[in-house]
């Protein structure tokens, strides 16, 4: 017999009356309730005066964990492939070994204004490398060293 996880989103203390740490479902029905074995009853006389949750953190983390893998499969896969990605696309790659054959190595997009840049290889009189900027009718010649910093600035963490 194999059962499924509930489905999201799952939801922190949405009941009026809800005790500390209840995790509930859409429809209401209690998921789980979280805790902290760190908090000890002598402490509990605090929260209630502060009218604060001493599990809110944990069931938070719970809640934010569950329902940003909505929809995955195999969310523990999916998150290490989406790490690797992550981990891939941060290598140091100097502007030496970028490809010279007008291939883009570097892309910038802004979905509010829908306006991209790029930066490539240009083949003209001068070899060198070209930042277009997608709006204008210009091009604007950018030296190595000015790349190399500016894809350093976006790619180092």
């Amino acid at each position: 017999m194999s059962e499924k996880h509930t489905l999201e989103p799952w939801l922190y203390r949405p009941d009026k009356h809800d005790d500390w740490g209840f995790i509930r479902d859409i429809e209401g029905h209690c998921v789980c309730v979280a805790a902290n074995s760190r908090i000890g009853y002598d402490q509990h006389d605090e929260y209630r005066r502060a009218g604060k949750d001493p599990y809110e953190s944990n069931a938070r983390r719970i809640i934010d964990c569950v329902n940003a893998c909505a929809g995955m499969d195999d969310p523990a896969a999916e998150i290490a492939a989406l790490k690797a990605e992550i981990h891939r696309l941060k290598e140091w790659h100097p502007i030496e070994h970028a490809p010279k054959d007008g291939t883009v190595i570097l892309v910038k997009f802004d979905p509010l204004s829908e306006e991209y840049t790029t930066v490539r290889w240009r083949e003209t009189d001068y070899q060198q490398w070209w930042y277009d900027y997608s709006i204008g009718e210009w091009d604007l010649y950018i030296s190595e060293s000015a790349v190399f910093r500016y894809i350093e600035s976006k790619v180092q963490p």
